[in-house]
C-alpha cells in the first residue's frame, strides 16, 4: 500500500497556535519562502471561489481526456470556468486545441487566468506538464 510509510507524519500536528510551539506555520514569518508560495496560492484560489457562482452553484461539464489534459468546466448562468488539468509527467508544453469544447466555451473566446489574470484570445492553449489552470470566459 502506497504511502504507509509515511502514515505517521499525516497525522503530526500542524506547528502553530500553541504557547509551546517553536515554529508558528499559520504566520508567513514562521514559514519559509517555498510555504508562502503555496499559502499565497491557495488563499487566493479560495478568495476566487468563494465569489464564483460557476463554482458555487454551477453544473459541472467533463469531456473525455486526451493526449494526458484532462478539461472539465463549471457553468452557471452567464458564467463560465473551465479547468485544465495536464497530468503528463513529460518536460513538455503540450497545445490543448479549445475548438473541441465549443459548447462552452465559443471558438476565437477571450479568456482570463483566474488567478495570474493574464487574458489570452485564440483556439489552442499551451499547457505545462504537471499542471493545473483555471480560466474565466470573458464576454
Amino acid at each position: 500500500m502506497r504511502g504507509v510509510e509515511n502514515h505517521g507524519l499525516i497525522r503530526e500536528d500542524f506547528a502553530g497556535g500553541w504557547p509551546d510551539d517553536q515554529i508558528n506555520k499559520f504566520t508567513q514569518e514562521g514559514r519559509n519562502a517555498k510555504e508562502n508560495l503555496i499559502h499565497d496560492y491557495i488563499a487566493n484560489l479560495l478568495k476566487w471561489r468563494a465569489n464564483s457562482e460557476a463554482i458555487t452553484k454551477g453544473e459541472m461539464t467533463h469531456f473525455v481526456p486526451e493526449n494526458g489534459i484532462y478539461v472539465y468546466f463549471r457553468h452557471h448562468k452567464k458564467e463560465v470556468i473551465m479547468v485544465v488539468v495536464n497530468t503528463s509527467e513529460k518536460e513538455e508544453t503540450k497545445t490543448l486545441n479549445l475548438n473541441r469544447f465549443q459548447e462552452l466555451w465559443p471558438i476565437g473566446s477571450k479568456g482570463e487566468n483566474v488567478l495570474t489574470k493574464e487574458v489570452f484570445e485564440s483556439t489552442e492553449l499551451e499547457v505545462q506538464p504537471l499542471s493545473i489552470s483555471i480560466y474565466k470566459l470573458m464576454k
